[in-house]
């Protein structure tokens, strides 16, 4: 037999507190996971990334390029100002098909790219894998700036910058040397897909 007075009577303030200690983990479990508002980690504060399509913004730059951009649009179409060129690539859509990397722009003889993966064939002009090659500067107000300079196919990792010194489609020249930033996009012929935008 055991003696009752090893345990405290029923409604003793012990069961009181064991009581309310379950009620509060049954609501935990039962209501902790209503709210429906997750955030995923493409929600975390935007960083520069360089040469890469990956989840970037440039500071000061906003805007999105639609459903198809994805999150992959550091310069997002509408976003940058396609000035010159005679060439507006603005409506373009990312292409993951087509991959560059690696800028490095030598003001003012010329630049250089890598080419991650080849152009999609039903994104050249003809035979010869032409695409349009556009070249971007940040200007002294923060904006970007810039548009085509060149046609170019993957066979070719460089291109020379006589066009745009020329002032070739309204090119400023005397803005362009003036700029610290670059960027570059490769644009189908017909306007409608782009690679990602890469910077040096």
């Amino acid at each position: 037999m055991i003696d009752s007075y090893d345990r405290p009577p029923l409604g003793s303030w012990r069961d009181l507190f064991l009581a309310l200690v379950c009620l509060l983990v049954i609501a935990l479990f039962a209501f902790g996971c209503e709210d429906g508002h997750h955030h995923s980690s493409d929600a975390a504060a935007p960083r520069v990334s360089n040469n890469s399509d990956s989840a970037a913004v440039v500071p000061g730059v906003s805007g999105t390029g639609g459903a198809a951009a994805a999150a992959s649009d550091p310069l997002p179409p509408g976003a940058v100002r396609w000035c010159y060129g005679g060439f507006d690539g603005s409506r373009a859509q990312h292409d993951a098909r087509c991959r560059i990397s690696s800028l490095r722009v030598t003001n003012p003889s010329g630049l250089s790219l890598r080419w991650g993966s080849g152009i999609p064939g039903d994104w050249a002009k003809d035979q010869n894998g032409l695409v349009i090659f556009a070249l971007f500067f940040q200007a002294g107000d923060g904006s970007w700036k810039g548009g085509k300079i060149d046609w170019i196919n993957a066979a070719r990792s460089t291109r020379d910058l006589k066009n745009p010194a020329a002032g070739y489609g309204g090119w400023n020249w005397g803005e362009y040397l003036a700029a610290k930033k670059h960027a570059a996009v490769v644009v189908s012929a017909d306007g409608r897909q782009r690679s990602n935008w890469i910077f040096d």
